[in-house]
């Protein structure tokens, strides 16, 4: 069992049969492992509000919470970037 914000979503071994799906239980996660899951569902819950909001500045936020991100420089980078690779497919959002 994951002690994780609710909503969060994450892969456990299950066992499915007739009558439905049964998932296995778990031992607890070392602490740091649920600390980066703990970060990586806030990355996504930001993400999915930037889009939902068209907020560039959400987006930014979550590239700044990736533990990936160099900087603040390289985020505001990887933004534009993307919107000038793939803005044809990406919906319009302001900073």
């Amino acid at each position: 069992m994951w002690c994780g914000p609710d909503g969060a979503v994450v892969e456990v071994p299950v066992r499915a049969d007739a009558s439905g799906f049964h998932p296995a239980t778990m031992a607890r996660l070392p602490e740091g492992i649920l600390a980066l899951l703990r970060t990586q569902t806030s990355i996504n819950r930001i993400l999915v509000d930037a889009f939902a909001d068209g907020s560039r500045g959400a987006l930014l936020q979550a590239l700044l919470l990736d533990p990936t991100t160099e900087s603040y420089r390289a985020a505001v980078h990887t933004i534009d970037e993307m919107f000038r690779l793939q803005g044809d497919v990406l919906p319009e959002m302001g900073w």
